[in-house]
């Protein structure tokens, strides 16, 4: 079974169970103050990449995300997110790259007094699609289409509405394992920035 079929298993698998979730659990929000627990959000994405193997050779990726979370409680949300991101130029050979990541995990948000402000933190794993011509130059090494990705966190959170709110920044490490022939590991800076939807 390859990796692309296993996360469109989970992806459906987290559908199911956020559903789930959202009809078994609307008695137990209300009960602790969670007015909308379901979350839709959008974002610009940028990553900061180490894709060539042995050092850093470090360049810049830029696309969009989408995530979808539900929130158990005020300091508690499981979280689905999935990003696109693209450079034309990596690692200045003029080749294309795209990275594509399915991550799934657990959020803590941390009300403060002030209730428009929300800090969160958040731990992810799944998978990441790499492809473009880069992917397939032979000195990148690259062996595999789909590897292992993780991504830990934070963000703040700033309420506009009852259920609209400004995701002014999200950072996060996020981890992939592309086989490069040297360490198999690809230390990457991401950051996002967009609107949620809560409801």
């Amino acid at each position: 079974m390859t990796l692309p079929t296993i996360n469109i298993k989970l992806s459906a698998l987290f559908a199911i169970a956020l559903m789930g979730s959202t009809i078994g659990h609307g008695q137990s929000n209300a009960a602790a103050g969670v007015k909308n627990p379901i979350e839709a959000a959008g974002a610009f994405t940028y990553v900061h990449t180490n894709a060539p193997p042995g050092g850093c050779g470090c360049f810049s990726m830029y696309g969009f995300g989408g995530s979808g979370a539900y929130y158990y409680g005020p300091h508690f949300a499981l979280v689905g997110d999935v990003s696109f991101v693209h450079t034309s130029n990596a690692d200045n050979t003029a080749q294309g790259l795209s990275f594509t990541s399915y991550l799934f995990g657990a959020r803590v948000p941390v009300p403060l007094h002030h209730a428009h402000i929300v800090p969160f933190g958040q731990i992810l794993i799944g998978a990441t699609h790499e492809s473009g011509p880069f992917a397939h130059v032979p000195a990148t090494n690259f062996q595999n289409d789909s590897e292992f990705s993780a991504a830990g966190g934070g963000g703040l959170d700033y309420r506009l509405t009852p259920h609209l709110t400004l995701r002014t920044f999200q950072v996060e490490y996020l981890l992939t394992r592309f086989s490069n022939g040297v360490n198999s590991r690809q230390n990457n800076l991401r950051l996002e920035s967009g609107l949620a939807a809560r409801f």
